[in-house]
């Protein structure tokens, strides 16, 4: 029963310091981002400020994406068109071939 009443002394004892020990650490962060208003007011701030970065930065990322996408899809699209260009004057040469035999004929 002894022994008992001991361990619990000892554990209190040691919830006692940690608790102590996470009060000066909360401490110090408030402390570091205390000003002239609260506290909790510039961490929440940061945190929301952290998180804003983080979908800025999802979105530029995505936007970054969308442009790639584009650029390929306007690269197929110029190719495609210097492909009509070369096929056009390839027909354009043989219809100047056509007309100068039927010109030659008449």
């Amino acid at each position: 029963m002894k022994y008992n009443t001991y361990l619990i002394i000892v554990l209190l004892g040691v919830i006692l310091i940690c608790s102590c020990l996470s009060n000066i650490k909360i401490k110090k962060i408030i402390e570091k981002y205390q000003n002239e208003n609260n506290a909790s007011s510039y961490l929440h701030l940061d945190a929301v400020q952290n998180l804003t970065m983080e979908q800025i930065q999802q979105q530029i990322d995505r936007n970054n994406e969308m442009i790639l996408t584009i650029q390929n899809d306007s690269n197929e699209i110029q190719n495609n068109i210097n492909e009509i260009n070369q096929r056009n004057t390839e027909l354009e040469a043989e219809l100047q071939r056509l007309v100068n035999i039927a010109q030659s004929l008449a």
